[in-house]
C-alpha cells in the first residue's frame, strides 16, 4: 500500500517557544487509512524559526510518536515531508520568557556542557559536536545529534599562504572565525588573534624580509579544552634563548616603536615554543580555553 500523505497531529492549538509538546505522524493512503508497513523516515520544516527534531524516523505500524521544539512567535506552519508526499500542521507559538543579552552561558542540548553562546546562531558543541540554535529568548533546540570525537580534535586545518603582508588579515579572520565557531570566550579569542598576528607578521618581516614569494606554512588543531598552532617557516632563523624579553616599563617610557610582538605572544598564549632545525623555524602556540 503506497503512502499518499502525512497526517500531522498535535493536542494542542497553542505552545510555548522552546518547549516541548507531542506531536503524532502517520502514514495514510488516499483514503486516509494508516499504512502500517512504512518504514522510512520523514523531514520537519517550519516556515519561520527553527523546530527540532529535524527528522521523523523508526515509524511503528506507519506511526512516529515523539516531542517537538519549536521557535519563534506567532502563527507557524510544521510541514512534514520524503522523497514521495507531505503533510503539515498549523499552530500559533506564544513566548513567556524576555529577550537575552548576548553574551550567554548555556547548556548544550546533548551533553549538558556549558557553551558560550555570542549571539542568536547556528552552533556545533566543542564537547560532543552536537549541533544547536539558541534564539533571541535563550532558547536552545538541538538540530543535529553529535558525538565524542574518536580522534581527540573537533577540527584540524593545514595550508599555505605567501609571505605577503596582504594576506595576515585573511588568515587570521579565517582562524579567528573557526575559533568563534566553537563558542570560545571573546577574550581568549582576542588574545588568539593578536598572538597569531603578531607571529605571522614576524614571519614576514623578520625571516623572509618582506619577500612576498617565500611561503608560510600554518596548522592548527582546535580541541574541545585547548587550541594548538604551527607556524612554519624556512627563512632566517631566530635565537630566541639568547634574546630576552624587552623590558615594558623601559619600553614605554623610550616610547619605541615595535618590538612587543614576542613579549604579546608570551603573555596571551599558554605555551609557547620555537624551534629551528635544518632550514625549517617552527612555532608551537597553544591557548587553553
Amino acid at each position: 500500500m503506497d503512502v499518499h500523505h502525512f497526517a500531522v497531529k498535535i493536542n494542542t492549538a497553542e505552545v510555548l517557544s522552546g518547549e516541548p509538546f507531542a506531536m503524532v505522524i502517520e502514514a495514510q493512503d488516499a483514503g486516509n487509512n494508516p499504512v502500517q508497513d512504512y518504514s522510512g523516515y520523514s523531514h520537519l520544516i517550519v516556515d519561520k524559526g527553527m523546530i527540532s527534531p529535524v527528522l521523523a524516523q523508526n515509524f511503528e505500524k506507519g506511526i512516529w510518536k515523539d516531542k517537538v521544539i519549536v521557535t519563534g512567535l506567532g502563527k507557524i506552519k510544521i510541514r512534514v515531508w520524503d522523497e514521495q508526499c507531505t503533510g503539515e500542521v498549523g499552530l500559533k507559538v506564544i513566548e513567556k520568557g524576555e529577550l537575552v543579552n548576548f553574551p550567554i552561558e548555556i547548556k548544550c542540548p546533548g551533553c549538558c556542557e556549558t557553551n558560550i553562546a555570542g549571539k542568536i546562531e547556528v552552533f556545533r558543541c566543542i564537547h560532543c559536536n552536537e549541533i544547536y540554535y539558541v534564539d533571541k529568548f535563550g532558547h536552545v533546540i538541538s538540530l543535529k545529534h553529535g558525538k565524542h570525537s574518536d580522534i581527540g580534535y573537533v577540527k584540524h586545518l593545514e595550508f599555505k599562504m605567501p609571505s605577503d603582508v596582504n594576506y595576515l588579515n585573511h588568515v587570521r579572520n579565517f582562524i579567528v572565525g573557526i575559533s568563534c565557531e566553537e563558542n570560545i570566550e571573546q577574550e581568549k579569542i582576542a588574545q588568539i588573534e593578536m598572538s597569531l598576528d603578531e607571529a605571522l607578521a614576524n614571519v614576514v618581516e623578520h625571516a623572509y624580509s618582506f619577500d612576498p614569494y617565500q611561503e608560510i606554512q600554518v596548522e592548527a588543531w582546535l580541541y574541545a579544552d585547548k587550541l594548538e598552532i604551527v607556524i612554519r617557516d624556512h627563512g632566517r632563523s631566530f635565537d630566541s634563548e639568547n634574546t630576552p624579553l624587552p623590558d615594558l616599563k623601559k619600553h614605554i617610557e623610550e616610547r619605541s616603536v615595535g618590538g612587543l610582538g614576542r613579549y604579546l605572544i608570551m603573555k596571551f598564549m599558554d605555551d609557547v615554543k620555537y624551534c629551528s632545525t635544518g632550514h625549517t623555524n617552527e612555532l608551537w602556540m597553544v591557548k587553553r580555553f
